[in-house]
C-alpha cells in the first residue's frame, strides 16, 4: 500500500501496528461547553444550588415547628382594605380574625357596615419596625377674646319704661279724695240739681233724684285704684234725717261687686259737717255706685258731696 498520499493520522494507524504499539486515541478538537459555560463553571453552580436547597429545607422546617408561636404574633397585624361602600348593600364578613380566634373567650364587638373594627395590639415579641406612631393632631380651639368695649345690651332689670311710671299696687295717700271732679251718672236728677254737683268741690250745690226708689249714684275714678273709705255729706243746717243704702264697686263698669251692704245712716241737723264715713273693705274698683232704697225726712234722695279715699 502507498502511503504517500496519505495524511499523518491516516497513516499513523499502520505505523503503530507495525510497531506493535497500543494505538492512542486523539481528541478530533476542543471539549465541547454547554450552553457557553465551561465545566468547572457548572460544577460550581451545582454545589451553590446543593447548598442553598439545603438551607431553604432547614429553615422550611424550622418555620413549621414555631407556627403557633407566629399565628399569635400575626395577630397583633392589622389589615385595612379600603373600599367603596355600595350605596344599595353591604357585605360584613362573618369570618373571625386571627386575634378572635386566638382568644376565643373574649366577646364579639358589633362593629358598623363599612367601618374597619378598631382592635387593641397585644405586646407582641416581633421586633420593632423602628417606626414611631403618627401623632394625633388636636382639635384646633376657638381663641377666648375679650373685649373693652362696654355691652350696650339692655338686662333684664333695665327696661325703657319711664322711671316715674307709678306701680300697679300703689295706693294714694288716705287724704287724697279719688273722686275730685269725676264724672258722675244717677238714674234720675231734677233740672238743676245734676249727679256732677257732687264732685264739684261745694257744699252748697247738690243732687236730687226723683221721688221713688232705687235710685242709683255712679262715680267714674278714672282708673282702677285702690279704695277703702266714702264720705257722704248733705248741705249745712239741713233738716235732720236718715237715708238707707248700699255700696258696689266695679272695675270694667258692667259687673259690680258689693262692698258694702244696704244700711241706714243718720244725718245731724245740728252738725256743722252734716256728714257720714262709710267704711269698706280695701278693692280695687275703678267704678263706684251707690244705690238708695229709702228715705227719712224727705221724699227723694239727695246728696251734696262725696269724697272717696284709699283708707
Amino acid at each position: 500500500m502507498d502511503t504517500t498520499d496519505l495524511t499523518p493520522e491516516q497513516a499513523e494507524p499502520d505505523d503503530v501496528m507495525s510497531s506493535g504499539r497500543s494505538p492512542v486515541l486523539r481528541s478530533e478538537g476542543p471539549a465541547r461547553k454547554p450552553f457557553g459555560i465551561s465545566l468547572t463553571l457548572w460544577s460550581v453552580l451545582a454545589v451553590l444550588a446543593v447548598t442553598v436547597g439545603g438551607v431553604v429545607v432547614v429553615q422550611w422546617a424550622t418555620r413549621s415547628s414555631e407556627s403557633p408561636s407566629q399565628e399569635s404574633a400575626l395577630s397583633g397585624i392589622e389589615v385595612t382594605i379600603p373600599y367603596r361602600e355600595s350605596p344599595t348593600a353591604s357585605v360584613t364578613s362573618s369570618q373571625p380574625t386571627a386575634s378572635a380566634r386566638a382568644t376565643p373567650s373574649s366577646t364579639p364587638t358589633a362593629v358598623p357596615t363599612g367601618t374597619a373594627p378598631a382592635t387593641t395590639r397585644p405586646s407582641s415579641s416581633r421586633p420593632s419596625t423602628g417606626q414611631a406612631a403618627p401623632p394625633v393632631a388636636d382639635t384646633p380651639r376657638a381663641p377666648t377674646t375679650t373685649s373693652d368695649t362696654p355691652d350696650d345690651t339692655p338686662t333684664e332689670d333695665e327696661t325703657d319704661e319711664p322711671a316715674d311710671t307709678p306701680a300697679e299696687d300703689e295706693v294714694a295717700a288716705p287724704g287724697v279724695d279719688l273722686a275730685a271732679s269725676a264724672v258722675v251718672r244717677a238714674s234720675s236728677q231734677l233740672p238743676g240739681l245734676s249727679a256732677a254737683n257732687v264732685t264739684d268741690g261745694s257744699i252748697g250745690t247738690y243732687w236730687e233724684s226723683y221721688a221713688s226708689y232705687p235710685q242709683t249714684l255712679t262715680v267714674d275714678l278714672g282708673e282702677v285704684t285702690t279704695v277703702g273709705r266714702l264720705v257722704i255729706s248733705l248741705p249745712e243746717r239741713w233738716y235732720e234725717r236718715t237715708q238707707t243704702l248700699s255700696v258696689q264697686g266695679s272695675a270694667d263698669g258692667s259687673s259690680y261687686t258689693r262692698l258694702k251692704g244696704s244700711a241706714s245712716y243718720r244725718f245731724e241737723s245740728e252738725s256743722p259737717d252734716n256728714q257720714v264715713t262709710i267704711t269698706v273693705p280695701q278693692s280695687e274698683i275703678r267704678y263706684l255706685r251707690l244705690t238708695y232704697t229709702a228715705v227719712n225726712g224727705w221724699h227723694a234722695a239727695q246728696l251734696s258731696d262725696l269724697s272717696v279715699h284709699s283708707s
